[in-house]
């Protein structure tokens, strides 16, 4: 999905995308360090690495540096598992962020 928006919009399209990602990326990693529960900042920070992860990889496939994948790219490529998947995957992190209190304590497990 990267190269046809790349190809189609040129390189501003392309950079803008690629920033999107960053800014989604680095301000998921940030609000995972403001937060004090470990199981709420691995889940953001879990979420944060899987979306760049994929746009890494989609670039890296688009410049011939890796070999093909039918890896899609969240929030761009068409599809209704990987759509959901990746709005699953930010409403968790954002729900899990606008918590205050530990998501999972000692009391929840009988200690």
């Amino acid at each position: 999905m990267f190269p046809v928006i790349a190809e189609e919009g040129g390189f501003l399209s392309a950079a803008a995308l690629l920033l999107a990602y960053a800014a989604l990326a680095g301000l998921a990693l940030h609000g995972a360090s403001r937060h004090r529960d470990p199981f709420v900042r691995l889940l953001i920070a879990g979420i944060g690495v899987h979306f760049a992860v994929h746009l890494v990889i989609n670039v890296g496939v688009a410049l011939a540096l890796w070999p093909a994948t039918g890896l899609p790219l969240p929030l761009v490529s068409w599809g209704g598992s990987s759509l959901a998947v990746a709005g699953l995957a930010i409403g968790a992190a954002l729900a899990a962020g606008a918590s205050r209190e530990p998501v999972f304590s000692s009391r929840a497990f009988g200690g």
